[in-house]
């Protein structure tokens, strides 16, 4: 047993060693091993068999990753589709061609005020404008990066996330721009000028320029050879905020550009000239990868609008008649409540993805019973630039199963201790190694230590916190977050994924989520709660009783949730997941509410 150890061991050393194109020649070997085509062992451990490679294409393992800038990739991957349409913006028609100008231009006027490398562009700005793009791209060319923020951040926040980051420049639209702002950050950050991109805006300060005053700073300017390095930082992205304070997370080109690369050579149905509906602004690492960088790499039209409020998301939807979607599951079910029909959108749907949160069985049914194809459902972590499983087509997609890791990516399940990767169906912490890690947190050594860890042969993972299994298709379930649970009074632990998933299974429940609630008999002290949306052709007293009863079959008394609060919906961060510290405030004050009231 110890030899075998020591073996598998000096294996894992040795794929280390191996070049790129040794590593293609190993892949497909590995693929005709699983197809059984050639005869030889198998490890019995799912990041070493890659059993996932058999759902590729050999020319999709074949083609090499793209070692070069975010725009020179963008740009490559367009250069036959300069006339096509780009974006589709509430200013117009963009084409590549117009927009790689921009790109240039903006590059020119960024290195010109002092954009360099060191430095980070900080903006809040709208959707359905191009100049998250124009930024992006420019600062790449420039040397520098960028840091986008939610729109409607308060003030203080914002100053705070500003004076947190090397930058000298903001940029803002009227959209949440006053003067109120702007006194406010010339006074209380480092910041030289904002630049508002709004054709017209007040102003009460000579610093604060518009978009075109910024742009002729670059006029008739040579911009020098910029020796920038695929790995150099080129956009800060925050985690989700789900479970502590999000963090400020350091992605590069290559983090951009081989995400795409692996989407790109997969079997997913994307086609020059597809639209793709993007309703997000360049906050986060999913929306600037995954239905940006992706879709105008793809040369797709990307067409930019604001986030419509809930009634109007399904006219919207019929009115664009996108491809191509990347949403949550609420708004998937925004569509499937509207009154429109499967029907209604097979004739334009092509793919329809989530991600960033964990699915019910009921909604995977719903959307799977409305899509036209199939629940595209993604998995990973913004530490890993994005996405690193997936579901590519119907004979990815199998309920239950999160989907496959991507074509230059490895999954596997290790002990959190002992760091030996578990076999198949054997339940750990999930961790992934790939080409897209994070540079690291910023200005947090430790914390990225506690993430980026290397293992025993020298690789490094990312521990995802998660937990959960691969089978012997090289396919992933996730079980739930070995952090994740709540510490009771009588000493057990009571865990929110395991409550969520037989809550989950009652008839007429939509969506749940359990989260900690203060424990009405013993102070300071807590107990699970469970917040759920349910279907309004059901009694909502019905429902209750069937919870109660679901969880007096399978789980443990302590397990049981302490109250059952029904909602119209539940509340979610701009990142798209279920904001679980705004339901256990909300759950707080609820009882304290109570409390005072009782002594009336």
């Amino acid at each position: 047993m110890e030899n075998k150890r020591i073996q598998l061991l000096e294996y894992r050393k040795k794929l280390l060693l191996m070049t790129e194109e040794e590593k293609i020649k190993h892949d497909l070997y590995l693929r005709d091993l699983s197809l059984g085509k050639i005869e030889g062992p198998n490890t019995g451990f799912p990041s070493l068999d890659k059993k996932h490679l058999v759902f590729f294409k050999k020319e999709h393992i074949s083609n090499p990753l793209p070692h070069m800038t975010a725009t020179e990739y963008l740009k490559e991957k367009n250069k036959n589709n300069l006339n096509k349409i780009a974006m589709d913006c509430t200013e117009g028609i963009i084409t590549y061609k117009d927009f790689f100008t921009t790109i240039d231009k903006t590059a020119c006027s960024l290195h010109k005020i002092g954009v360099r490398k060191g430095k980070c562009l900080v903006g809040m700005l709208p959707s359905d404008l191009p100049y998250e793009n124009y930024l992006l791209y420019g600062a790449c060319s420039s040397g520098s990066a960028v840091n986008f923020i939610v729109q409607g951040t308060p003030l203080k926040t914002l100053a705070k996330m500003i004076n947190d980051l090397p930058t000298d420049y903001f940029f803002v639209s009227n959209d949440d721009f006053n003067l109120e702002m702007e006194e406010y950050l010339y006074k209380n950050t480092k910041i030289k000028n904002i630049i508002n991109v709004s054709k017209e805006f007040d102003s009460n300060d000579k610093r604060t320029i518009s978009w075109q005053e910024f742009m002729k700073c670059g006029q008739n300017y040579q911009l020098p050879e910029i020796n920038r390095n695929p790995e150099d930082l080129l956009f800060m992205a925050k985690t989700g905020g789900t479970t502590g304070e999000p963090k400020n997370v350091m992605i590069n080109d290559n983090g951009f550009n081989i995400i795409v690369h692996q989407l790109l050579n997969s079997e997913l149905n994307y086609s020059v000239g597809d639209k793709w509906l993007r309703v997000w602004s360049l906050f986060s690492a999913s929306a600037a990868i995954s239905s940006s960088h992706l879709a105008l790499c793809a040369g797709m039209n990307n067409i930019l609008r604001k986030m419509p409020s809930p009634e109007n998301f399904a006219t919207l939807i019929m009115k664009e008649k996108p491809n191509h979607l990347c949403l949550v599951s609420a708004l998937i079910d925004l569509l499937i409540y509207s009154g429109i029909t499967k029907e209604d959108i097979e004739s334009f749907i092509k793919t329809a993805g989530i991600g960033g949160e964990k699915i019910t069985p009921q909604f995977e049914e719903r959307a799977s019973n409305f899509l036209p194809d199939y629940l595209g459902y993604g998995y990973g972590c913004t530490e890993n630039s994005s996405s690193a499983v997936l579901r590519m087509n119907k004979e990815t997609a199998i309920p239950g199963k999160i989907g496959i890791p991507y074509i230059k990516t490895v999954i596997g399940a290790f002990d959190k201790d002992t760091l030996e990767e578990k076999g198949y169906n054997e339940e750990g912490e999930i961790c992934i190694q790939s080409y897209t890690p994070m540079i690291g947190y910023y200005n947090d050594p430790e914390a990225t230590k506690e993430v980026l860890k290397v293992h025993p042969d020298g690789s490094v993972w990312i521990h995802t916190g998660d937990l959960g299994s691969i089978d012997e298709q090289g396919f992933l379930t996730v079980t739930g977050r070995i952090k994740e649970f709540i510490s009771l009074f009588s000493g057990d632990k009571a865990y929110p994924t395991t409550i969520e998933a037989v809550i989950s299974k009652v008839p007429g429940v939509i969506k749940v989520s359990v989260v900690r609630a203060p424990d009405f008999n013993h102070e300071e002290h807590f107990v699970p709660s469970a917040v759920i949306v349910v279907d309004k052709n059901f009694n909502k007293e019905e429902i209750r009783k069937n919870i109660k009863k679901a969880c007096e079959v399978h789980l443990p008394k302590y397990s049981f949730p302490q109250d059952i609060i029904i909602k119209e919906d539940l509340p979610y961060l701009a990142s798209g997941k279920p904001n679980r510290k705004k339901m256990e405030s909300d759950i707080e004050e609820g009882m304290k509410l109570a409390k005072k009231l009782e002594l009336f």
